[in-house]
């Protein structure tokens, strides 16, 4: 193990230094020094430093250049279509997926459902690319939909009764060489700052897990 007295970025996985039974756990936010970490055994933990990297966790210190985030919403075409990339980057090259409507020769993940959500971009300055990508539909838009994605699947009457203004998110994707670094904090602030902005009070989604070993999988879901 690592020991680490600097910065823990969301996603990045960790052991306490005292509490070796709780397991690894994954970094949820780091403010202030002060960090929440979720534990297999121990669930949400806001602990102080220092704690233990596990050492094959991915972090952004692969990249060969310092990153210049900025996170912003796509507002044409190009925007879209630069999601859609990175989501077929992801989603179907490395992991396996698919769709009806995904574009093979041009690369691009794409479904109909993408004209109606709002998409909330990564850019990295310094290179030009969009390295991460989610995707958010309010009521109003689910309505011009006419149904919220997750509705293929699931009965979502109980969280419409609410009454509460409700955000679906979905296809949150992070380029390979940016995961475990502070991508998915920017990720996350412009999120944030989205659902303050709309007063959402309920957030849900659908995500999916690439595989169906359940032994395989423990660690995301136990998140």
């Amino acid at each position: 193990m690592e020991d680490l007295n600097a910065i823990l970025a969301p996603g990045m996985l960790v052991r306490h230094p005292t509490q070796a039974e709780w397991g690894v756990g994954q970094v949820q936010s780091n403010v202030g020094a002060r960090v929440t970490v979720n534990f297999p055994e121990a669930g949400k933990v806001a602990a102080s430093l220092p704690l233990w990297v596990v050492p094959d966790t991915p972090r952004a210190m692969t990249l060969t250049h310092d990153p210049e985030f900025r996170v912003a919403l796509a507002h044409c075409d190009a925007d879209l279509r630069a999601a859609q990339a990175l989501r077929y980057d992801v989603f179907v090259r490395e992991l396996g997926g698919g769709g009806a409507l995904v574009d093979h020769a041009l690369g691009l993940e794409q479904d109909r459902f993408d004209p109606f959500f709002d998409h909330l971009l990564l850019h990295d300055d310094a290179t030009g690319q969009v390295v991460g990508v989610y995707r958010m539909l309010r009521a109003e838009q689910a309505a011009a939909a006419g149904q919220y994605y997750s509705e293929d699947e699931y009965d979502l009457a109980p969280l419409r009764a609410t009454g509460r203004r409700l955000l679906e998110l979905g296809r949150s994707c992070v380029r390979a060489a940016y995961r475990g670094g502070p991508a998915m904090y920017h990720l996350w602030n412009g999120l944030a700052a989205y659902v303050a902005r709309h007063d959402i009070e309920i957030m849900f989604g659908v995500a999916s897990f690439h595989g169906t070993d359940v032994q395989a999988l423990a660690q995301p879901l136990s998140l």
